[in-house]
């Protein structure tokens, strides 16, 4: 089961105002109907009772889950009330189930589609993988808004210019880019985590060993060292960011005291430091997550050989 969110907002993400929209797209609501028809939809009580206002029945040729704490709904043939989102996507992934087809099929065609109010959208989103988003120019008077930096786990992979909006297609970000990898072991191993929704280095869902906490980082060995090294550590902050610009002042400050642990408890005398910032693609890397080597090469070993870095990358076209 695929759960994908479709929306159309202003330029300050502004969806609705009274319980309707503040704009009148005819070819958008084509769209919305192309997409969903056949499919089961989620949504707020709020948004059904508006949409049956509008249309004088519930959405036809859709199986609609309506999200609500009331006790006294009924359910009917196309319409089921269930007490919230989670009981939703449990629901919905029963119903997809239920079609007959073989896992294989229902996995590349089956789309569950959040189609609103606010806060299903916001209570979904964790769990969205595509967007469809109408991006209506200019903005518009309205009471109801998509959260803050609610499109940031996404890139745009598409997008068609209409008359006085347009239509954009997003992809939540993987947290790796195998394009980089440096074998099938690492690669299986990114595949997996990628699976499981996992992101390598965020609080919590590390898979490493912490050698050292400090408030802002966290060290840990890299499980695939660089050839040519006696000691490979990361250097990971906490923040979920791609570039060191992007830090909050105090993880910028606590870097040199994580630096300077490692430095005194390994006792260095010489170290390298390598740090890839902004889309791993083009700068050799494979995690969406900053993270900082810290290398020393292993100059005792006869068939020394110099530590190399790569730092650049162009992914097939």
């Amino acid at each position: 089961m695929k759960l994908s969110l479709i929306v159309a907002a202003d330029e300050q993400d502004t969806i609705g105002l009274d319980g309707d929209l503040p704009w009148h797209f005819p070819d958008d609501l084509k769209r919305f109907k192309a997409l969903t028809v056949g499919h089961v939809v989620i949504t707020g009580r709020l948004n059904q009772d508006s949409m049956v206002a509008r249309l004088g029945r519930p959405l036809p040729d859709r199986t609609t889950l309506v999200v609500t704490r009331s006790t006294s709904t009924v359910d009917t043939e196309n319409v089921e009330y269930v007490p919230d989102v989670a009981t939703a996507l449990e629901r919905a992934l029963e119903l997809t189930r239920a079609d007959g087809r073989s896992a294989s099929s229902r996995a590349e065609e089956d789309e569950v589609f959040v189609i609103g109010g606010a806060q299903i959208y916001e209570a979904a989103l964790p769990l969205v993988q595509t967007v469809y988003l109408t991006r209506v120019h200019g903005t518009f008077d309205g009471d109801v808004s998509m959260p803050a930096g609610w499109l940031n786990p996404f890139e745009l992979v598409a997008r068609e210019e209409r008359d006085g909006y347009a239509w954009e297609t997003y992809q939540r970000r993987s947290y790796y880019y195998l394009g980089n990898s440096r074998g099938d072991v690492q690669s299986d191993y990114m595949r997996q985590l990628e699976a499981e929704g996992r992101c390598l280095f965020c609080p919590g869902q590390e898979t490493l060993a912490v050698l050292h906490r400090t408030p802002q980082w966290t060290i840990v060995p890299n499980r695939f060292p660089y050839r040519g090294t006696r000691l490979h550590l990361m250097l990971v902050p906490d923040e979920h960011v791609v570039d060191m610009i992007d830090l909050s002042p105090p993880a910028r400050e606590d870097f040199w005291s994580a630096l300077a642990w490692i430095r005194e408890r390994y006792d260095l005398t010489y170290y390298g430091l390598a740090a890839r910032n902004g889309d791993p693609r083009f700068t050799g890397g494979t995690i969406r997550h900053l993270h900082i080597h810290v290398v020393v090469g292993d100059v005792e070993d006869p068939d020394f050989e110099p530590i190399r870095v790569r730092m650049s990358s162009r992914p097939p076209v």
